[in-house]
């Protein structure tokens, strides 16, 4: 593939069927949004993607930007360009790092979703990101209120205790 029209920018809400699209054909996702959220994704936060010509090659998507602080919020690359995945990784981190400065950033956060299958984690570990804590969690992907759940289920109250 010529690499004379390859060129990285900033993606905007025109480019939201670029990034759907990369989204549902390709192995190299990292995804901690729904496809609900991406077009407000876009409006407020960076995002770079990686083209050739007006084929959208892979994307880098921040979220929660609150300097000094940002997460990483979505990753991918094209079917195409699995094979230089972490190349391409390379380049938009490099931009999404420009745009994020710009706005006070200083930190970059990640959160990976299963310690024993996360396939990026080990990519950015050496380009300087580095374990802090480890969360167990699960998400919660709307805003349905759950049931109230089994109301004979009797909670105790529990006191903390700090050590100092």
């Amino acid at each position: 593939m010529s690499r004379s029209l390859e060129q990285i920018r900033l993606l905007t809400g025109d480019d939201l069927s670029l990034i759907t699209r990369l989204l549902n054909t390709s192995e190299y996702i990292y995804q901690r949004f729904t496809l609900d959220e991406l077009p407000s994704l876009l409006k407020h936060y960076p995002t770079v993607g990686l083209f050739n010509g007006t084929s959208l090659r892979g994307f880098l998507l921040s979220q929660t930007v609150n300097p000094p602080s940002a997460w990483l919020g979505g990753f991918g690359v094209s079917w195409t360009e699995s094979h230089s995945f972490i190349k391409l990784l390379d380049m938009l981190l490099e931009q999404l790092t420009r745009q994020l400065i710009t706005r006070g950033v200083r930190y970059l956060h990640y959160s990976g979703n299963d310690l024993q299958n996360d396939w990026l984690r080990d990519v950015l570990l050496p380009r300087g990101f580095r374990p802090y804590r480890l969360l167990y969690a699960y998400d919660k992907f709307d805003f349905d209120v759950p049931t109230q759940g089994n109301q004979h289920v009797k909670l105790r109250p529990v006191e903390a205790f700090l050590a100092l």
